[in-house]
């Protein structure tokens, strides 16, 4: 029988294989609203501070690995806008940088438990292509407070973070 603590161990580690069937069934236009809408509202204050405008004209494309799910995004007109490229190959082809991780890694450093450099060092985040826009997501991305997130979300992103 399984106790508490391993079970919500157990449970993270096959989280990122339950997100993989349900990203795929997923309409990508309703996707794109979705996560638009979700990283316009997180990151309000970045996009009116111009903190993300080394975005600008330029592509970022996130791998999720171990999902086998990618999006690239871009900034225009002070918002963040998910390319509509339903092939993982042409979004690679299109983007600037790429930044790819596995699941539960991203979730360490969304959560702060990792910094994008430890990752990076372990060989567990991967950024390839333009250097200098490389080195602006890792900075932003290292600077991102998570009380920008609603206090339920910080809570289960630590809860679940904890338990890796």
């Amino acid at each position: 029988m399984l106790n508490p603590a391993n079970f919500l161990s157990h449970l993270t580690h096959c989280t990122p294989y339950f997100l993989k069937l349900p990203l795929k069934c997923t309409p990508q236009p309703l996707q794109k609203i979705i996560i638009e809408h979700i990283l316009n509202t997180l990151f309000i204050e970045s996009l009116q501070d111009d903190e993300l405008d080394f975005l600008e004209d330029k592509y970022l494309s996130i791998n999720v690995i171990d999902i086998d799910y990618q999006i690239t995004l871009t900034l225009s007109k002070h918002k963040l806008i998910m390319q509509n490229k339903p092939h993982k190959q042409a979004q690679a082809d299109k983007a600037d940088v790429t930044l790819s991780a596995n699941f539960n890694d991203l979730i360490l450093m969304i959560s702060r438990r990792e910094d994008p450099d430890t990752l990076f060092f372990q060989r567990k985040l991967n950024i390839e292509g333009d250097t200098a826009l490389g080195l602006g997501v890792k900075n932003w991305l290292d600077g991102i407070e998570m009380d920008l997130l609603p206090k339920w979300c910080q809570h289960g992103l630590q809860k679940y973070a904890a338990a890796l």
